[in-house]
């Protein structure tokens, strides 16, 4: 069987890790750990914070590495007990359970774990592929979620996740997620594990057979191994528009930054966008988190209709939203930093919430008006949004340091055709230009709509440098190289400081300039769509065979003229052979060589006789008279 190795050691040996005092309940996973391969709950942690100030549970079971992350969010004053699979993963916990004075550590599979005692709260992230090592017996994921129900006190709380088989991850995947020959894939073809997953349908008939009654039932995003939103369909069907614009905004940018490095099938923020439109943004998830009770008297929840952790930002400036069943924001430091605000050279981000009018991304506008085409509305979208940048009623001196963030995706406009900014959280020290803000955003949206091979008016050999200078002219704003240089300077700046990245500015501005002047609409291989790639190969292939009867037509022409060439040869020598050639060639030989003698002669006699200037008097002479 595939997967890391186990240890063969006797049972009185492996009772206990000698350094951590875990119990050792089956044969540990050798040389191996899951937290370099899974990412940590931080959306979670909203979820689980109001499940512990509503019901304050006092005996507590993290199964899983996800969940054993999230031990720190527990009170001190509870009894927890972490399932792991492994040693080196109990050993990286065991600091942070050490705050715990009543915390123990367990090495194994969920079905080697038995406790009689009822937990108030059980948390289990990864399902039987985190849950199980090598050396467990097979488990489904509904046999997984009745373990989990068993060990519930009469009226504990259980927080889930379930992957689902028919998620968007593996809709528009154009490649495995999972390698069979990683040994995450271990569990593929072993004993006792479902040859699929549970459908949402299924998983709701688990619910009711364990007597569980749901608190909430979030689709997870982006994949099962990282979810880092949760929207809670539930509450979108019920919200107000302000909730499903937000839940459409977070939704949008959550797929189309986990989709930025992998090849797609479709461009991904788009079809997020109709999920949530569709009120499908529950069934179609990657992963389910259910949170439900045993019983009828636990205390209700109120948990956020949608909870969005950031990943994309260094981890000093993550911050993790959620939103209301009203639509209103707020933000908390995914750090557990208290501070109002966090200031890194020029960049300075506060806790300001997310409050922009009802509406649609700018962005998602534009490339509804590139897709069909339409020269006026883009146009009209141009020019209105560079009339809002340069506004001085809008970009006061309060607000004037946030401009340079209020780039074409981070921008709504509204209802009422009024543009305002998302996240307006970020400042930089030194106020960017309003010109120069126009065409930092303008060229990071034509990067992103050339990389997603989305469709658009222009020819495709168009590079984001050149598209970004057709946006500026249809507005009247010249683009030129020191434009473009100075905002790419301004862009990798920012990028150095608040993206987790080891490339220096200078690396940073020499990247984004290569491809900005990258043609082919391809800036990023794996980053367009595979149906828009397919139409790109078409169409080029299409050229190819038009360029292939060309050359074909002039190779045919050529050997064409190659035979007539061939014949002429043919008949040449023909002719050379004949006896009237050979006696046309003898009787003229003798004869000019005849004549080149007699020539020689007279020139060189008329030389000695004339005068020395005769001859080119009598040259000049002639000259005048044919003239």
């Amino acid at each position: 069987m595939r997967g890391p190795t186990l240890a063969a050691t006797p049972e009185s040996e492996r009772a206990r890790d000698n350094v951590t005092g875990a119990h050792v309940l089956t044969g540990e996973m050798l040389v191996w750990s899951d937290f370099g391969r899974v990412a940590a709950p931080l959306a979670i942690q909203v979820v689980l914070t109001e499940v512990v100030r509503s019901r304050a549970p006092k005996k507590v079971l993290l199964a899983g590495p996800r969940a054993a992350m999230l031990v720190e969010n527990l009170p001190a004053t509870a009894t927890i007990e972490i399932l792991l699979r492994s040693i080196p993963d109990s050993r990286v916990v065991s600091d942070a359970a050490g705050l715990h004075d009543r915390a123990s550590l367990h090495i194994g599979g969920i079905d080697a774990y038995d406790n009689d005692t009822g937990f108030d709260l059980v948390v289990a992230l990864g399902g039987p592929t985190r849950l199980l090592g090598p050396d467990s017996t097979g488990m489904g994921e509904a046999e997984v979620v009745a373990r989990l129900a068993g060990l519930l006190a009469p009226e504990g709380t259980l927080v889930v996740d379930v992957a689902n088989e028919l998620g968007l991850h593996e809709l528009l995947a154009a490649q495995p997620l999972l390698d069979v020959d990683d040994d995450d894939a271990w569990h593929i073809g072993a004993d006792g594990f479902n040859h699929r997953r549970l459908h949402l349908a299924e998983l709701e008939g688990v619910r009711q057979d364990q007597g569980l009654t749901t608190d909430a039932l979030f689709g997870a995003y982006p994949t099962p191994d990282a979810h880092h939103l949760l929207v809670d369909g539930a509450a979108l069907a019920e919200g107000t528009p302000r909730l499903t614009d937000a839940a459409r905004r977070h939704s949008c940018r959550a797929a189309e930054r986990h989709f930025r490095d992998i090849p797609a099938l479709r461009d991904p923020r788009g079809t997020v966008e109709r999920l949530v439109d569709g009120g499908v943004v529950t069934q179609l998830a990657p992963a389910w988190l259910l949170v439900a009770h045993r019983g009828t008297a636990a205390q209700s929840l109120t948990l956020p209709a949608v909870i969005d952790a950031e990943t994309w930002v260094d981890p000093a400036w993550a911050r993790i939203h959620s939103v209301d069943h009203g639509g209103v924001s707020s933000a908390v430091w995914a750090s557990g930093n208290v501070d109002a605000e966090v200031n890194v050279g020029a960049i300075t981000r506060d806790l300001a919430p997310q409050t922009p009018a009802n509406g649609r991304i700018l962005e998602m506008e534009l490339r509804d008006a590139c897709a069909r085409r339409s020269h006026r509305d883009i146009r009209m979208l141009v020019e209105q949004y560079r009339t809002w940048l340069r506004d001085p009623s809008v970009w006061t001196t309060a607000t004037a340091e946030r401009r340079g963030f209020a780039t074409i995706d981070n921008v709504v406009i509204g209802d009422d055709g009024t543009l305002s900014v998302v996240d307006s959280s970020w400042r930089r020290a030194g106020v960017l230009g309003a010109d120069d803000m126009f065409v930092l955003a303008l060229r990071q949206f034509a990067t992103r709509l050339m990389a997603s091979a989305a469709p658009h008016p222009w020819k495709t050999s168009t590079t984001p440098d050149e598209l970004t200078a057709s946006l500026g002219a249809m507005v009247g704003t010249v683009v030129t190289s020191d434009v473009v240089w100075r905002v790419v300077r301004v862009q990798s700046e920012i990028a150095a400081v608040i993206t987790p990245s080891d490339l220096t500015v200078a690396e940073l501005i020499e990247t984004s300039l290569e491809l900005g002047a990258l043609p082919l609409n391809l800036p990023s291989a794996n980053s367009a769509g595979f149906r828009e790639l397919l139409a790109h190969d078409r169409m080029r292939s299409r050229r190819m065979r038009e360029h292939d009867g060309q050359v074909a037509w002039l190779e045919g022409t050529l050997r064409h003229r190659d035979r007539y060439i061939r014949d002429l040869e043919r008949i040449i020598e023909r002719y050379e052979e004949t006896l009237t050639w050979k006696t046309v060639q003898a009787i003229r030989a003798p004869r000019r060589i005849a004549t080149q003698k007699a020539v020689s002669t007279a020139k060189s006699t008329a030389n000695e006789v004339l005068p020395p200037d005769f001859m080119s008097k009598a040259r000049r002479l002639a000259r005048r008279a044919v003239k």
